[in-house]
């Protein structure tokens, strides 16, 4: 065994070092939720992304109809946004209705934002999902995600990072097509992939999809995920050191603005 096999190994979390299948949904979003109550910079990590969708719901509490957040997994957004509706592709006690998001079972025009978390990349034909949020949303409604980015100080820096943190992923920038017909609901994701969308490709992206306006891209959490752990290894921070890390992170961040290891995509309905 190398040594960076033996340190991988000493750093994988208890829970997910026996191994199990992601793509057996009832068990990974079980076990997700439980690595995310028991790791607290993981579960802060979580809020600092939720906050982020904040504005999606805020300023379109205006207009009628329903928020509705796709691919909600094991999370708690709906602690922060009142009356949300959290869907699912899969069969998941967390989700209020199970929902195709490729294939959104609401009426034009008929919703106020859609939100996700972490989705966009799993998605095996992502412009699907585009075309019915542009669709499902009303004029002046946001669709507010949050992803990974490609904005790192140190080239190549995401691809090894985010393998590590899922090791069932992939980063790949180089890719020419948007759809990832290989990607199941888990295992296969490639993670560069809304970085392809929404910024290498953003002219196409607003060619195909005209109604759909990038409002902003910002980027964050520079290091925050990465010392916690993700959901395969132990977090590097002691949980009394948790709010000293965001408070660092906070503070760095109008001196690096480009720079995260994710990022939230804000558009709005026009």
């Amino acid at each position: 065994m190398s040594l960076g096999s033996a340190i991988m190994k000493l750093l994988r979390h208890p829970v997910a070092e026996g191994g199990f299948d992601v793509e057996d949904a009832s068990c990974r979003i079980a076990v997700h939720r439980h690595l995310l109550e028991s790791k607290r910079m993981l579960r802060e990590g979580c809020i600092h992304w939720y906050r982020e969708l904040l504005p999606a719901h805020l300023e379109t509490q205006h207009l009628s109809g329903d928020i509705v957040e796709v691919g909600c997994g094991h999370g708690f957004l709906d602690e922060f946004i009142p009356g949300l509706i959290k869907t699912d592709s899969v069969p998941n006690p967390f989700a209020h209705k199970i929902l195709d998001a490729m294939r959104m079972e609401y009426p034009d025009a008929s919703l106020r934002a859609v939100v996700a978390v972490a989705v966009v990349h799993h998605l095996p034909h992502p412009g699907r999902f585009l075309s019915e949020a542009q669709r499902c949303l009303q004029r002046g409604g946001r669709l507010a995600l949050v992803e990974p980015s490609n904005h790192y100080p140190v080239a190549g820096f995401p691809r090894r990072l985010f393998t590590i943190l899922d090791h069932y992923e992939y980063f790949d920038d180089s890719i020419r097509d948007w759809s990832n017909a290989c990607a199941g609901n888990m295992r296969g994701a490639n993670l560069a992939l809304p970085w392809v969308i929404f910024e290498r490709d953003r002219a196409e992206f607003e060619r195909r999809f005209p109604s759909l306006r990038i409002k902003h891209i910002r980027y964050h959490s520079l290091f925050s995920h990465v010392l916690g752990g993700g959901y395969s290894l132990r977090s590097i921070v002691p949980a009394t050191a948790v709010s000293s890390v965001f408070a660092l992170e906070r503070a760095l961040t109008p001196f690096v603005p480009k720079l995260g290891a994710m990022m939230t995509i804000d558009i709005e309905k026009v």
